[in-house]
């Protein structure tokens, strides 16, 4: 695994600790992101776009995601992201999706 790609998830793991403050007990933090970078790719626009299709793809991301309790919801979704820390997040994620691609060129 790449250095920005194990910074990336550092610091988005980092945030762990706002799950007490959300409803994020019942999905894991990685599931979240992961759901809604694939769907932000795919053309979602909103927190609703975003639970659509997760559920669109249920079975497709049941096969590398731990979905115990299935898709959050849009609200799930948006909680999340209005907590992180968008600076650091954006610019983190935007490392990472460089080194992706490089590996893919």
């Amino acid at each position: 695994m790449r250095k920005s790609t194990q910074l990336f998830f550092q610091i988005t793991l980092r945030h762990w600790k706002i799950q007490e403050l959300i409803e994020l007990k019942k999905h894991a933090l990685i599931d979240i992101l992961i759901i809604s970078i694939c769907g932000a790719i795919c053309g979602a626009k909103t927190w609703v776009d975003i639970e659509d299709f997760g559920k669109s793809k249920q079975e497709w991301f049941s096969t590398f995601l731990n979905l115990v309790n299935r898709i959050p919801s849009h609200d799930t979704f948006r909680r999340l992201f209005l907590l992180l820390n968008q600076n650091e997040f954006s610019k983190v994620f935007m490392d990472w999706v460089k080194d992706l691609r490089e590996i893919l060129n």
